[in-house]
């Protein structure tokens, strides 16, 4: 279903989440995933799953459950074997000695590994990196402090500022406006290589529904607003924005450029995927195609080549 309703958000391929789970419901999904994959229904490309929650940092999980039943990292890493086709990216914790095993286990499957839900700080932020962690879960979100001040009064910089700086890493944010401030956002989309910087939505199913109330997400019960869905503290669990309001947003704020803005949405993704004739306009390259108003609202969206939507 989930295929048919993306386009209308300007949404041509995707990556579904995978929160935290034990390892036989993860095993399921990856296999309802493959078969999904291999289904020549038009609609909405699904390129893989997207996996949060196995290896990360408790006192950062987000709204990632941690229990007894969460998979541990080496049955994981055998069912990354079995499905390496299939999982695309695994966000992990690289100061844990376990996530260290998993970003070795992600490189060598071919997989991405992402920095995330973690309480590294900035040296552990750029070991992980020079390990080849070269993409950043949310950024902001889920990580350590952006600076703390150590007990001579001198500034240290934390996992944020060494994601900003190096080049080599795809930077996420979600620009929701509840999940990260506007500035911030502005200062990211500034400071980082625009080649580099992806907008994402991270959102759960109530996304583009007008939903509001009490609804299941990652094995818990949460608050959906017209604006997020708050985990019973209050801190968001997920955000319920759609990706033409993203971009919308990013514009509103005057964050970026449009050009800018679109390339964060296309070119960059498929680029960090290394995706084949993906993500723009090119004679040769698969017709994922989406027409905006000059609101920038979607009027009509083409999957392969198939129209899809259309207002």
């Amino acid at each position: 279903a989930l295929r048919k309703v993306f386009p209308r958000y300007g949404v041509t391929a995707f990556l579904p989440s995978v929160p935290s789970l034990s390892c036989m419901e993860i095993e399921n999904v990856a296999n309802d995933c493959l078969t999904a994959m291999r289904n020549a229904d038009p609609g909405a490309n699904i390129l893989g799953l997207f996996s949060e929650g196995v290896c990360v940092d408790p006192e950062k999980r987000g709204a990632q459950v941690q229990n007894a039943k969460t998979c541990p990292v080496e049955h994981f890493v055998e069912i990354l074997k079995r499905y390496a086709d299939v999982f695309r990216i695994v966000t992990l914790a690289p100061e844990n000695n376990e996530c260290g095993t998993l970003l070795h286990a992600c490189r060598k499957l071919g997989i991405i590994p992402s920095f995330g839900h973690s309480g590294a700080d900035y040296d552990q932020a750029v070991d992980a990196f020079n390990k080849g962690c070269y993409h950043v879960t949310h950024l902001y979100n889920a990580m350590g402090k952006l600076a703390e001040e150590k007990p001579d009064g001198s500034i240290f910089p934390g996992p944020v500022i060494a994601a900003l700086l190096d080049d080599r890493v795809f930077t996420e944010i979600i620009v929701d406006g509840n999940h990260v401030h506007s500035a911030f956002v502005k200062v990211a989309l500034r400071a980082k290589h625009p080649d580099k910087m992806i907008l994402v939505t991270d959102s759960m199913r109530a996304a583009g529904m007008g939903f509001a109330g009490k609804m299941r997400f990652a094995g818990q019960e949460v608050e959906v607003t017209s604006e997020v869905a708050l985990l019973d503290t209050g801190r968001p669990a997920a955000s319920i924005i759609t990706l033409d309001r993203a971009i919308r947003n990013v514009m509103q704020w005057q964050a970026t450029t449009l050009p800018q803005a679109i390339k964060m949405a296309t070119i960059n993704p498929a680029t960090l995927l290394s995706l084949p004739s993906t993500g723009a306009l090119v004679p040769g390259y698969y017709a994922d195609v989406v027409a905006l108003d000059t609101d920038l609202h979607v009027v009509a969206s083409w999957c392969r080549g198939v129209l899809m939507y259309c207002i």
